[in-house]
């Protein structure tokens, strides 16, 4: 792996992938870090998100009249959404931060400031909960290994405040009520938690979901600035395509749940659909 692009034109082969997996172009998982580019075997390989969730194929978030990057190396982001995870507007910092508001007079501020191409302030609008482009990628991330190891084991990552990502062990295949993971040891208290519940379902019926934090949640979560739990919620599985629905729930240090992130809101932020 290099830290340059090598293009062959007489041959490149590629593989367009799911844009919450861990890359974009089907290939060995790159060093979510450095979220660089290479090519190997004549075939192109991307980190699905550079610079803490930004798509590497992305320049000023896809909005060049009003984000600002002279250089290509920097970009500005801050933005507010609604559950459904519409745009509204933005705060003009230079972060990945995202802002949930469901409060409908803060939502009319905010989109009447982007409409005159004003930005909005965090503090004079009521967030109903933060997180980031990276909390989110890696929520999605930790829910698709879950899945992937069959259902019954959970996964679990921690997210810096610079956004490093420290992965950590699954745990043992459980069919009880409760299950257990190997979360990696990080220094700090301002950290984010994420892990999963299992998503599979028992031949008993019984199936775990997201929007209710474990007898042993409360006491870890207490060592975290922001817990998030993903899963599956428990509703009737749908006729048509026979899942439940998947996606993210925010919890406090005191394991108070906060908000919930359905899958398609996660999807089109992710993807910066206005």
């Amino acid at each position: 792996m290099t830290q340059t692009l090598v293009v062959q034109p007489q041959h490149l082969d590629y593989y367009n992938y799911f844009v919450m997996c861990n890359y974009v172009f089907n290939a060995p998982e790159p060093v979510i870090e450095s979220g660089y580019t290479y090519e190997e075997n004549g075939v192109l390989y991307c980190a699905s998100a550079t610079q803490k969730g930004v798509y590497c194929y992305s320049y000023c978030l896809n909005n060049p009249l009003k984000y600002k990057d002279p250089t290509g190396n920097k970009y500005e982001l801050g933005e507010y959404r609604d559950e459904y995870g519409k745009y509204l507007g933005w705060d003009g910092k230079k972060d990945d931060n995202i802002f949930i508001v469901e409060d409908s007079k803060s939502i009319k501020t905010i989109k009447q400031n982007d409409k005159a191409g004003k930005t909005t302030d965090a503090s004079s609008v009521k967030i109903k909960l933060e997180t980031t482009l990276t909390e989110l990628r890696e929520s999605m991330n930790v829910l698709n290994r879950t899945i992937d190891n069959g259902g019954f084991r959970e996964e679990v990552s921690v997210v810096t405040p610079d956004g490093k990502i420290h992965r950590g062990e699954p745990g043992p295949v459980t069919m009880s009520g409760t299950a257990t993971v190997g979360t990696p040891i990080v220094p700090g208290n301002n950290n984010t938690l994420i892990h999963s519940h299992p998503t599979g379902e028992r031949s008993d019926g019984f199936i775990w979901t997201p929007d209710k934090a474990g007898p042993n949640d409360p006491s870890v979560f207490s060592n975290y600035e922001r817990n998030i739990i993903v899963g599956k919620f428990n509703v009737q599985p749908d006729a048509l395509n026979g899942y439940r629905e998947s996606g993210a729930v925010f919890y406090n240090r005191n394991a108070d749940k906060i908000g919930t992130l359905y899958y398609d809101p996660i999807y089109r932020i992710l993807g910066g659909k206005k």
